[in-house]
């Protein structure tokens, strides 16, 4: 029996080694951390389910892991520079706008649901093990560089209605956005910035700046419990293959994340899957992908394009707008046909100079 050899435990790697033990293949997995990834103990994660992802549940049930479990958030709140407000609601319960879930240490994590269900059905781990990339099959070591960077703090106890609190001001999250993500009775408050490296190492001085000087903010946080910090990186890619005759790369290895938001679970359950669908059906890994996601990554790098030239007068004028039509689901706004038209510049040049 043929045996495949993963590097990787975050939720691709996992996700690869459960399709391919539920298919009689043995499996092995290194991981150069002590435990399955994320290391931070507790952050809080979603699925968007509006627009092109809604939906988003029925289409990875498909690849057969078991899911955590989840919260549903049927109302959104997004914030101009001066905090005039779009509040958009779920006026179908039936489907809410975002399943959030935990990552990290917590045992009831998306990680830890997929770590048990591999050390079910047999997989062996290797932790704090490490081999060259030559001897594996499917790389699923994480984020390759940094096109984009996190920071913030899971709390308890804040002062906020269960909905996503959504904060567009390029004072404190420069081509980025600041977010509030419930799940159950705590939330992560977080700054983040995309494909510009001048802020990077910044971002944590933007959080507090924010905390410090948004009085919304300020408000939110004020009497809350502090549980841990939230930092992280993420890379961004649309490859012509990930595949290179040898290894099949998943997840942030190959640069699949949504590169306007950063939100990049599904893509990494859906590559993960895939990656072991083409071992166990010998079929062809990049036909694959490319069939079930090239299109999305294409309209997040679009969207990029689009959010990474607002200015915060924008952000104003697009707040405005939003209020006419609250009541309403979100909708996704039509790409410009001038970034359509720009796009291969757009992404020649990102791939050249890490640009927008």
């Amino acid at each position: 029996m043929r045996k495949v050899v993963i590097l990787g435990a975050g939720i691709s790697g996992l996700t690869s080694a459960i399709t391919l033990a539920k298919n009689n293949i043995d499996v092995e997995v290194y991981e150069i951390g002590e435990r399955p990834k994320p290391m931070f103990n507790v952050a809080i994660n979603a699925f968007r389910n509006y627009g092109r992802e809604f939906g988003v549940i029925k289409k990875i049930s498909k690849i057969g892991v078991r899911l955590p479990k989840m919260d549903k958030i049927y109302k959104i709140f997004k914030f101009s520079p001066s905090l005039k407000m779009c509040e958009i609601i779920k006026e179908n319960k039936s489907e809410p706008f975002f399943y959030t879930f935990l990552r990290g240490k917590d045992e009831n994590s998306f990680d830890q649901v997929l770590f048990k269900q591999a050390e079910k059905l047999g997989i062996k781990f290797h932790f704090k093990q490490t081999i060259q990339k030559e001897r594996a099959d499917i790389i699923a070591t994480g984020p390759r560089r940094v096109d984009g960077v996190a920071f913030g703090y899971n709390y308890k106890d804040l002062n906020i209605e269960h909905a996503v609190y959504i904060f567009y001001d390029n004072r404190y999250s420069p081509h980025g956005y600041f977010y509030i993500l419930p799940y159950k009775d705590s939330a992560d408050v977080v700054a983040t910035t995309f494909c510009s490296p001048n802020n990077y190492s910044k971002i944590k001085e933007y959080f507090l700046k924010a905390i410090k000087e948004n009085e919304l903010i300020k408000d939110i946080v004020k009497g809350a419990t502090k549980v841990c910090e939230i930092s992280g990186y993420g890379n961004f890619d649309i490859p012509s293959s990930a595949y290179d005759g040898k290894n099949y790369y998943v997840g942030e290895a190959a640069g699949f994340q949504d590169i306007s938001k950063g939100f990049g679970v599904k893509f990494a359950l859906l590559s993960g899957w895939l990656s072991a669908k083409a071992i166990i059906e010998r079929k062809n890994y990049d036909e694959l992908w490319k069939e079930e996601f090239l299109d999305d990554l294409i309209y997040y790098f679009k969207r990029r394009i689009i959010y990474h030239k607002k200015t915060n007068k924008d952000f104003e004028e697009d707040i405005i707008q939003g209020r006419i039509t609250k009541e309403k689901e979100e909708e996704i706004k039509k790409i410009p046909k001038i970034v359509d038209l720009l796009f291969p510049f757009y992404l020649l040049k990102w791939k050249m100079l890490r640009r927008i």
